[in-house]
C-alpha cells in the first residue's frame, strides 16, 4: 500500500471521533425538536391568557359600567329579543374566559413546562459546546462521551 493510499483512508480515532460528533449531533436535534414543539406552545397560552383575560374583563364590565343603555343597544345590534337579558350572556362569557385564562396560566406556569424548556435550552448549548471540543480535537474521544454521558443524564428532555 503506498503512503497516498494510508493518508486517505481516516485512523480510527478519527472515525471513533466522526462518530461521536454524529451521536452528538443526533442527540441536539432531538433536543432542538423538543423545543420547536414547547416554545410555540409556551407562546400560544400567553396570547391565550392575555386575550381571554382582556375579554373577560371587559364582558363582565359592559354591563356594569354602560347600564341598561348598553345592553338594548347589543341586543339591537344582534337582533336578539329583550327576554334573552343579554347582560346574564355577557357574564357567562366573562367566566368561561376567566376559567380559560386561569387555566392557560397555571398550565405556563407548570414546572414540567418551565424546567422542560430551561433544561433543553442548556442541554443543547452544552452539546454544542461539546461538539466543538471534539471538532477541534480539544478533548479525546474517551473523555468526551464521559461528558456526554454525564451530560445527558444531568440534564434529561422530558418526553
Amino acid at each position: 500500500m503506498s503512503q497516498q493510499e494510508n493518508s486517505r483512508r481516516p485512523s480510527p480515532a478519527d472515525t471513533a471521533r466522526d462518530r461521536l460528533l454524529e451521536r452528538i449531533g443526533q442527540r441536539r436535534e432531538e433536543v432542538e425538536a423538543y423545543l420547536a414543539e414547547k416554545r410555540p406552545l409556551v407562546k400560544r397560552l400567553q396570547r391565550i391568557t392575555v386575550l381571554s383575560s382582556a375579554v373577560s374583563a371587559v364582558a363582565a364590565a359592559g354591563p356594569g359600567i354602560g347600564g341598561s343603555a348598553l345592553t338594548d343597544t347589543l341586543e339591537d345590534f344582534f337582533g336578539l329579543p329583550a327576554s334573552l337579558e343579554i347582560w346574564r350572556v355577557l357574564c357567562l362569557v366573562a367566566m368561561l374566559l376567566a376559567g380559560a385564562a386561569a387555566f392557560s396560566a397555571r398550565t405556563l406556569g407548570s414546572d414540567e413546562l418551565t424546567q422542560g424548556i430551561v433544561g433543553a435550552t442548556a442541554l443543547s448549548k452544552e452539546l454544542e459546546d461539546l461538539a466543538t471540543l471534539v471538532e477541534f480535537g480539544q478533548v479525546d474521544v474517551d473523555a468526551a462521551v464521559e461528558l456526554l454521558r454525564g451530560i445527558s443524564a444531568r440534564v434529561p428532555v422530558p418526553g
